[in-house]
């Protein structure tokens, strides 16, 4: 909380200089030096009230802790003024042991006259008030324990821990929550940062050991995968699937019906002449007769088809080179 304060006050005091208030940031400059609070600092309130001790100055020791019960201790809950009166009566104690230490014991006097009619009434203060007057205070079985060195030390650091819960747990404005905020934000995004980068190690060494483990399988597959002898003789098969397609093929053909040249050309099935009407002509009927050389029997064969010398007869036939239709 001491280190918001600190930069809170500089972020005012920068926003005052921009605005231009010199007499505000003057007045504000002053009263942080005079601040009582220490800027919540623990450290520098102990240090403070230890220095009021050293000088012997019990009326600003007084008026010191009487700001911090008014200022601080006034928000804690009832149950915290037991433990609050104990670190007063403490304080005053050391302030005695002190007194008496440092051979000061006029000093003493002055506090017991200064403090009778508020510690005459209190149980815990009934025997130090002939403190003053023994000869060896630290040898007396009544305060030889708060003249010890582990008394002062334990005493300093409660005082210390107590206002530090007390700092932590008080109610803060909300500038100060932006400061906690923002230095949240920060370590979040640091942490972030140092988990992707631990992530992206992880992410290298999955893809390493995955690449490590593949290797072996891909090796395993290779050998799985390895052909029998007889595909190094596929070219082979292929000429005599080949060879046999072929064969098959021209016995299909060999099996085919042969059939004469001039049957092929003749048609399936005679044609009756059609009528002709009374508007035709002589001319036409005897295109018409020229244009049927196979209604009939047939009177004699085309000239081109009979040699000169070689009649056709019935034991020569054509053989015609076979195709498709």
């Amino acid at each position: 909380m001491a280190e918001a304060v600190e930069r809170t006050d500089e972020l005012v005091r920068e926003y005052l200089l921009f605005r231009g208030f010199t007499h505000t940031l003057r007045q504000l400059d002053a009263e942080i030096k005079a601040d009582k609070e220490k800027g919540f600092r623990v450290d520098k309130i102990v240090d403070q009230l230890q220095q009021l001790m050293q000088v012997y100055d019990l009326a600003a020791l007084r008026d010191y802790w009487s700001y911090l019960e008014r200022r601080l201790f006034s928000r804690l809950e009832d149950i915290y003024r037991p433990t609050i009166n104990k670190l007063k009566t403490s304080l005053f104690r050391f302030y005695l042991v002190y007194t008496i230490q440092t051979n000061r014991n006029d000093k003493a006097q002055e506090f017991f006259a200064k403090q009778a009619t508020e510690l005459q009434n209190q149980a815990e203060w009934k025997d130090w008030f002939v403190l003053p007057f023994l000869p060896s205070p630290d040898t007396n079985p009544t305060f030889a324990t708060y003249f010890s060195r582990q008394w002062a030390d334990t005493f300093i650091v409660s005082l210390h821990n107590f206002l530090s819960v007390l700092f932590q747990c008080m109610p803060v404005p909300v500038i100060l929550n932006f400061d906690a905020e923002c230095q949240r934000t920060n370590q979040v995004q640091e942490e972030n940062e140092v988990l992707r980068q631990k992530l992206f190690a992880l992410q290298a060494e999955i893809h390493r050991l995955k690449k490590e483990e593949l290797q072996p399988e891909e090796g395993e597959a290779l050998v799985q995968h390895r052909l029998p002898p007889y595909v190094s003789n596929m070219d082979r098969l292929g000429d005599s699937e080949l060879a046999m397609v072929c064969s098959q093929r021209n016995t299909s053909l060999s099996q085919s019906p042969r059939v004469g040249f001039l049957s092929s050309l003749l048609p399936q099935s005679k044609k009756s002449p059609s009528r002709l009407s009374p508007a035709q002509g002589p001319s036409q009927a005897q295109s018409s007769a020229k244009k049927e050389p196979f209604g009939g029997q047939v009177s004699a064969r085309p000239a081109f088809l009979t040699p000169a010398k070689r009649p056709l007869t019935a034991d020569c036939t054509f053989r015609p080179c076979l195709f498709s239709p």
